[in-house]
């Protein structure tokens, strides 16, 4: 995988000794991607770096069928474009101007880092969050020794990173331990917390246009890693993230009760106008009918079904017409907690030069990620069409032009899909065209659709079993 290769480098990157000592850093790791690859790997595989480990993981990735491998390749230099960014690199780099932070030196005295990024920096910059505050976390696990001083990482905003397996093994081996676990209360920390692990003695605000910090690859704890915990500060380990979004808004927290199956399905007109607008007063969607046709199998009350649509949505921002889907993803989808995201959109991203494909594949894969990345379940849907053939110029066949980058990305991250054309054209067989969808564009649902839409995913929810037990 493209995960994989991009391990490979970093370690040989780390090992090599040709590499000077200020050169190793991820902007080298991105140069080899980015230079011949190739070559590299066969370099790589000449070596005898870590044991022959360099020389085996290289020798892997070139027994690869060529498409193969091109494709891994490909996917590991799309997921680490972030380091194109100058100020990323800069900060990121082994070397140059600018005061390092060491975050050894929370072992040895007092220090204070702050992480602030404004909300609308997010989605160009959470990666650089999640990789500082999973170094940092690495750091503070990664010896016996325990601090002189309490630590604690102050977490707000969590949402907004994903899920970060690094916090949640953090949580979990403290939880037998006098642990304080904070979140969404970084300016209402109690005293004792306040004067014990927030003392201002030796702020540093750390931000993408500042300073080199060299992080190591992330290292998981291991799950009888508790010893590691028990050297640390027995009064105090509270496991929060300084990553307060300056003017961002908190994640909506979960219901006390909530039922077995919380479902969003989210996307453009097809499934609603705006989200939260009201409009059973006037008539019912695919969701609402997808909430009842659970209910009837698991009972009253099981499920919920969240209809998340927002007309003429495209999977990236066109301002002022939409927000774009990817901008979507924490208010629409995350906010509910969800178990099961249905996501059908990118018909609306009608330009299909390459450079366009790139970016609704881009965009895409983000949603899709963020919704793995929070534990959630991702059923990604293809677009239909109906041409009526008294307007078949007026039908919109735009929208299943981009069905095959869906089925792409569903493949890349593993995730299943599930194609409405198949029962649309079952469902014309004995149903009249008007009765399914709008008789002009030929994509927008009728009653009668709604109910097609709603039954396809049913059945493809019971068939991956993903619906509660019946009752």
């Amino acid at each position: 995988s493209g995960q994989q290769l991009l391990a490979a480098l970093i370690l040989y990157v780390y090992a090599a000794p040709e590499i000077p000592k200020k050169e190793k850093d991820l902007g080298m790791v991105r140069r080899f991607l980015l230079r011949d690859c190739e070559r590299t790997l066969e370099n790589m595989a000449a070596t005898k770096l870590a044991d022959g480990l360099v020389a085996a993981l290289a020798s892997s990735f070139l027994q690869t069928p060529p498409k193969e491998r091109g494709s891994i390749i490909s996917t590991a230099q799309r997921e680490t474009e972030i380091l194109d960014n100058p100020f990323i690199i800069k900060c990121l780099s082994a070397s140059g101007s600018g005061n390092e932070v060491d975050f050894k030196q929370w072992r040895t005295g007092t220090m204070t880092v702050f992480l602030c990024l404004s909300a609308p920096k997010f989605p160009v910059f959470s990666r650089w969050l999640r990789l500082v505050l999973t170094s940092a976390l690495d750091e503070m696990t990664d010896t016996l020794e325990p601090p002189a001083l309490p630590v604690c990482f102050m977490l707000d905003e969590l949402a907004t990173l994903g899920h970060l397996q690094a916090v949640e093994n953090a949580v979990g081996l403290a939880a037998d331990r006098p642990a304080r676990c904070l979140h969404g209360m970084v300016l209402e920390e109690p005293p004792r917390l306040r004067s014990d692990a927030v003392a201002a003695v030796g702020q540093k605000p750390v931000d993408p246009h500042h300073g080199p910090i060299m992080p190591r690859p992330a290292r998981s704890l291991q799950p009888n890693a508790d010893s590691r915990i028990r050297g640390m500060h027995p009064g105090l380990l509270a496991f929060v993230v300084a990553a307060a979004a300056i003017g961002g808004q908190t994640a909506a927290q979960p219901p006390a009760t909530r039922p077995a199956l919380t479902v969003v399905c989210f996307g453009d007109s097809i499934t609603g106008h705006r989200p939260d607008e009201p409009y059973r007063d006037k008539y019912l969607k695919y969701a609402d009918l997808l909430e009842l046709l659970i209910e009837g199998r698991c009972g009253p009350q099981s499920v919920r079904v969240f209809a998340r649509g927002f007309a003429g949505d495209k999977t990236y921002p066109d301002p002022p017409r939409t927000p774009g889907a990817a901008t979507r993803i924490r208010r629409d989808i995350l906010s509910e907690a969800p178990d099961v995201a249905v996501i059908l959109i990118g018909g609306n991203d009608r330009k299909n030069t390459p450079e366009d494909r790139d970016r609704t594949r881009e965009h895409l894969r983000l949603i899709v990620q963020s919704c793995l990345d929070n534990k959630v379940r991702v059923l990604l849907v293809q677009y239909a069409v109906l041409v009526n053939p008294d307007n078949p110029d007026k039908a919109w066949t735009h929208l299943v032009k981009n069905n095959d980058l869906i089925a792409e990305v569903a493949r890349e991250l593993d995730v299943p899909t599930v194609a409405l054309q198949p029962a649309f054209d079952d469902a014309l067989k004995t149903t009249p065209l008007a009765q399914l969808v709008n008789l002009v564009d030929g994509v927008h649902l009728a009653p009668g659709g709604e109910i097609v839409v709603a039954r396809t995913l049913f059945y493809r929810l019971v068939e991956l079993g993903w619906l509660p037990p019946r009752r």
